[in-house]
């Protein structure tokens, strides 16, 4: 009976040891499966890597950005900030002073003083007041519309000239008065001289002519001497 009870101990506890072994070889396992992703998540390496690797992409940004802004204040519609040109619009008529049924021609001078080229130079031109009729344009440089008035004359280089003449003829004898503003994508320092008005006064057809004085001729001390050389002669004549 004894031996019995032995046996039925000693297999009670062989069968707890092969219960208890595979609970305690599988925590371990867990134990170190969980200590395995946390030093591979939170390693310190790999923490300073990931850090490095977000503060390159950032500065990457932030100098993308920076370039843009560089361009941006580099390049104004595809000229650079820091050029510069002075232009300058001349308009007078010829000739000066008209009569109703004349023909009168606008000419219109653009320069171009520098110290860089003017890009996409354009003139506006036009009549605001007189009674004109149109007949032909000229221009040296660009393409001048004489229904708008719009003279696209393109890229003037530093110290290039262009210019235009309108021919019309008068047709009424109210004053004429007309002029030209011109810009460009360039940047001007003094726009005081890009624009121009004249005023070309007109006589009409039926005003009357002014009198035309003869200009004094001759030496009048001259001439006072002959008359008292004259005198004096005559006087000698009649006492002999």
């Amino acid at each position: 009976m004894r031996l019995n009870s032995k046996i039925l101990k000693v297999s009670i506890l062989i069968a707890l040891i092969f219960i208890l072994i595979p609970m305690v070889a599988a925590e371990d396992t867990t134990d170190t499966v969980y200590t395995e992703e946390q030093s591979v998540d939170e390693s310190p390496v790999a923490v300073a890597q990931d850090d490095a690797a977000a503060d390159e992409l950032a500065a990457d940004d932030q100098s993308a950005d920076d370039t843009s802004e560089d361009a941006a204040d580099v390049y104004v519609t595809g000229v650079a900030s820091d050029e510069s040109a002075d232009l300058e619009i001349i308009a007078f008529a010829t000739p000066s002073k008209v009569k109703v049924g004349d023909y009168i021609i606008f000419n219109f001078m653009v320069f171009n003083y520098g110290p860089d080229t003017a890009v996409n130079t354009v003139a506006y031109t036009g009549v605001s007041q007189g009674d004109i009729t149109f007949i032909d344009v000229f221009a040296d440089k660009g393409i001048f519309d004489p229904i708008s008035g719009i003279w696209l004359i393109g890229d003037l280089e530093p110290g290039e000239l262009a210019t235009a003449m309108v021919i019309c003829q008068v047709i009424g004898d109210t004053p004429i008065v007309f002029g030209g503003y011109v810009i460009s994508d360039t940047p001007d320092p003094n726009e005081y001289n890009n624009f121009d008005i004249e005023i070309v006064p007109v006589e009409s057809e039926d005003a009357a002519p002014e009198p035309e004085t003869l200009p004094a001729t001759g030496n009048p001390v001259m001439l006072a001497l002959l008359a008292l050389i004259g005198v004096v002669g005559v006087s000698l004549r009649r006492k002999l």
